[in-house]
């Protein structure tokens, strides 16, 4: 897991293993960060794993009120610092 940082640079959060457990530390950063849920314009990005980034979506919409998901491919210049089979979640 990692973020982009203040100058834009791609920083480690944790490592995590398992796509059961991938989620729900995604979900939980979101919950803890996002503030209003119901407000939120949703990004999911992916590099070749759009079956997780579907699980994804269909985790948020169930859990939470948002306003709406948009899933997309990563550009090869995030993807490459990044790997096949990445998934990112945006929100604004």
């Amino acid at each position: 897991m990692a973020e982009v940082d203040s100058e834009g640079k791609l920083v480690p959060l944790a490592k995590i293993r398992g796509e059961k457990r991938c989620i729900k530390y995604i979900l939980d950063t979101f919950k803890e960060r996002a503030g209003l849920l119901e407000e939120k314009l949703i990004g999911i990005g992916h590099t070749d794993n759009s079956e997780l980034a579907n699980k994804l979506a269909t985790k948020l919409k169930q859990e939470y009120k948002v306003k709406d998901i948009i899933i997309t491919d990563i550009g090869a210049a995030v993807g490459s610092h990044a790997g096949p089979g990445t998934v990112a979640l945006f929100f604004q």
